[in-house]
C-alpha cells in the first residue's frame, strides 16, 4: 500500500482494506472457535457432563487477555467525527490511546496466558471485527486502540462472577445493535447461510442504500471474498470466514437453532437500537434479519437461556448507545460530503 502521510517515526497506512492470512499453524484454533460456547449449552442438559478441550479453552483465554491487557484511553469521540488522515494523525500521536502491539509483546503475552502467539493473532482479528479495537501501522509497527465499545466490554469482562464463556459471548453479542463488521456478517450469515458467492453478491446489489454509515466494511468484505475466492483460495482464510466460524459457535449454544440465536439478535436490536431509530436506521445492514415480527423481552430471552447476567452489560450499551454508534458511522462509513 502507498503511504498516505508521513509522521515522525515512520510512515502511517490505513487499516488494510480486507484481511486474509495463511491457514498455517492456526488450524486448530480456527477449528476451536465452532466449540468456543459448546459448554454452556452442555451444562443447561441435566445430566450431561461438560468437557471442553484445551485449545478451546485457550483460543478464549486468548480473546479476553488481549482485550484486558489494552490499558489504555478508547479513541475519543471527537477523533472520529470525520475519519480522515488528521484523524488517525491524532489517535497515533495520543499516548493515552495507542497500545503498540509488537510481535515481541504478542510474544510476552502468549506466554504469561499460556496460549499460542496465532491465537492472539486470531483473537485480535476477532476483537476487531466485534468493533472492540481498530489496527493501524505506523512504519512496520502494528498499533492497536480501543473503540468506546471496546471501553466497556474491557471493564465489564474484568469483573467477577462471570465465567470466561459468557464474557466471550458477551463480545460477540455486543457488536449486534452497533454498525460493525459482526452485524454485517450477521445479517449475510443470517440471509444465506456459509454461501460466500451470495454474500458478495448481495453487498454489491445492496449498496448504498443498506450499508449507509458502515460503507468501509462493506467494501472491505467484498474485497475479502474476492481475496479468498469466497472461501475457495486452499491454505488461506479472512476475518470475514473467521467470524463466520464464530458465530457457527455462537449457534451451538441455542442447539444449533438459528432461528432461536436469531430471537436473541432481534430482542438485543429492539431494546438497544430500537429507541433511537428516529436517528439511526435500525434495520442497518440485517433488514432480513429484523424483519417486522413479534417481539420478546430482552431480559425474558436471556432468562430463558440462562444469560441473565449480561442484562447489566446491555443496560450500558443502551445507556451510551449514541455516542458508540457515532464512533462506528465516523470509522466505517462515507461522508456525505468531501470537504476541500
Amino acid at each position: 500500500m502507498k503511504p498516505v502521510n508521513y509522521l515522525p517515526g515512520g510512515v502511517v497506512r490505513l487499516p488494510e482494506l480486507g484481511y486474509v492470512t495463511k491457514i498455517k499453524g492456526i488450524q486448530t484454533s480456527l477449528g476451536a472457535l465452532e466449540d468456543l460456547f459448546k459448554i454452556i449449552r452442555e451444562k443447561q442438559e441435566k445430566g450431561k457432563k461438560a468437557k471442553e478441550s484445551k485449545i478451546v479453552k485457550k483460543v478464549r483465554k486468548a480473546m479476553l487477555t488481549l482485550l484486558l491487557s489494552i490499558d489504555k484511553q478508547p479513541i475519543p469521540p471527537e477523533y472520529t467525527i470525520l475519519y480522515s488522515i488528521e484523524a488517525v494523525n491524532k489517535i497515533l500521536g495520543d499516548k493515552a490511546v495507542i497500545f503498540p502491539l509488537s510481535n515481541k509483546r504478542i510474544r510476552k503475552l502468549a506466554k504469561e496466558a499460556d496460549v499460542k502467539e496465532g491465537d492472539l493473532l486470531i483473537a485480535m482479528r476477532l476483537l476487531r471485527g466485534a468493533g472492540l479495537l481498530e489496527i493501524f501501522y505506523l512504519g512496520n509497527r502494528r498499533i492497536v486502540a480501543l473503540t468506546q465499545l471496546g471501553a466497556i466490554l474491557r471493564d465489564y469482562i474484568g469483573k467477577e462472577g462471570i465465567s470466561d464463556t459468557e464474557k466471550a459471548l458477551a463480545l460477540v453479542l455486543a457488536s449486534f445493535p452497533f454498525s460493525t463488521k459482526m452485524r454485517v456478517i450477521y445479517g449475510l450469515y443470517y440471509e444465506f447461510g456459509e454461501s460466500y458467492h451470495n454474500f458478495y453478491t448481495a453487498i454489491k446489489v445492496k449498496m448504498p442504500e443498506e450499508y449507509r454509515g458502515l460503507e468501509r466494511l462493506a467494501f472491505e468484505i467484498l474485497n475479502e471474498l474476492a481475496l479468498s475466492l469466497a472461501g475457495g483460495a486452499k491454505g488461506y482464510i479472512s476475518e470475514t470466514h473467521m467470524l463466520v466460524k464464530l458465530l457457527n459457535g455462537a449457534v451451538t449454544l441455542f442447539g444449533n437453532d438459528r432461528e432461536a440465536f436469531n430471537e436473541v439478535f432481534r430482542s438485543i436490536n429492539h431494546y438497544v437500537r430500537f429507541p433511537y431509530g428516529d436517528r439511526f436506521t435500525y434495520e442497518l445492514a440485517a433488514r432480513k434479519a429484523l424483519e417486522p415480527r413479534p417481539y420478546y423481552k430482552l431480559e425474558e430471552v436471556l432468562e430463558k437461556h440462562g444469560l441473565a447476567s449480561l442484562l447489566l452489560l446491555f443496560n450500558k450499551l443502551k445507556e451510551n448507545f449514541v455516542e458508540i454508534e457515532r464512533q462506528f458511522n465516523g470509522l466505517y462509513g462515507l461522508p456525505i460530503k468531501i470537504y476541500a
